[in-house]
């Protein structure tokens, strides 16, 4: 669980708690309580030595003992101590808030997206026996929680065949080789809405490639693989047309003589 990056600061308590320590002595309090909610695990608690308040306040190593003496004072300190561990009250009491808070805001995310238990808690709930001696209808029937997990489950299944026949479709008529959207779009239409009413996959997959066969729209006649056979067929066209043109007025100029004649 990730660690809260901060906690919450109340001015009324922390004059009251540190008003007879000197600069030097609430300076390195203030430190040591951040360095602790910073990298201590429980964001509360320490191991206790000289050398870790120094490393982590600055403070120089001849001035610990003064400065120690001040926050544990033996009429007020600051820390708690159990053993080799030292620990802060005041942090503790933050750290099991903000983990409150945070097991609250995910098990309440958990059921905003989980409908399916939303609905089963819900009708667990409506299910519960009646109080009268006829028993209620909700009590013979079966658990509507698990109708609703089931008819989840079947909407997920039809909507994972509904994408495996899309995908089948643009694998067999590619929409870069469409020059009308609509046109491609209707026809995908057809195959899903096709799919609704309830004929299989397979069936809908075969018939797109009777379409294909039809049409002769063979998979490799879409294919565009190498830019430089796109660019060479786009000129045997062009000359293609040229040709045609070329036939088309010799032609009419042929029917003309004949007209003059």
């Amino acid at each position: 669980m990730a660690k809260a990056p901060a906690f919450q600061f109340y001015p009324d308590k922390w004059m009251a708690g540190t008003m007879h320590l000197s600069p030097l002595a609430y300076t390195t309090y203030h430190r040591l309580l951040c360095a602790i909610w910073l990298h201590e695990k429980t964001q509360y608690r320490f191991t206790f030595s000289p050398d870790y308040v120094c490393l982590h306040t600055s403070l120089e190593p001849q001035m610990f003992q003064r400065v120690w003496a001040e926050i544990q004072n033996p009429k007020f300190p600051l820390f708690k101590k159990k053993g080799k561990y030292l620990w802060s009250e005041g942090l503790r009491k933050e750290a099991m808030k903000q983990k409150d808070r945070r097991q609250k805001a995910r098990e309440s995310a958990n059921a905003r997206w989980n409908p399916c238990e939303r609905n089963a808690n819900a009708c667990q709930a409506q299910c519960s026996p009646s109080p009268s001696s006829v028993p209620s209808p909700s009590s013979i029937t079966n658990d509507n929680g698990t109708d609703a997990r089931a008819r989840a489950s079947k909407k997920d299944a039809k909507i994972t065949i509904e994408a495996e026949l899309i995908n089948e479709f643009c694998i067999r008529f590619p929409k870069s080789r469409w020059s009308k959207a609509k046109l491609y779009q209707g026809l995908k239409d057809q195959f899903v809405e096709a799919l609704a009413r309830g004929t299989t996959k397979q069936a809908l997959i075969e018939q797109m490639d009777r379409i294909m066969k039809a049409g002769n729209l063979a998979p490799k006649a879409w294919e565009v693989t190498d830019p430089v056979d796109a660019q060479a067929r786009k000129v045997q066209d062009k000359a293609e047309l040229h040709r045609q043109m070329a036939e088309d007025y010799e032609r009419r100029l042929a029917e003309d003589d004949s007209d003059g004649v």
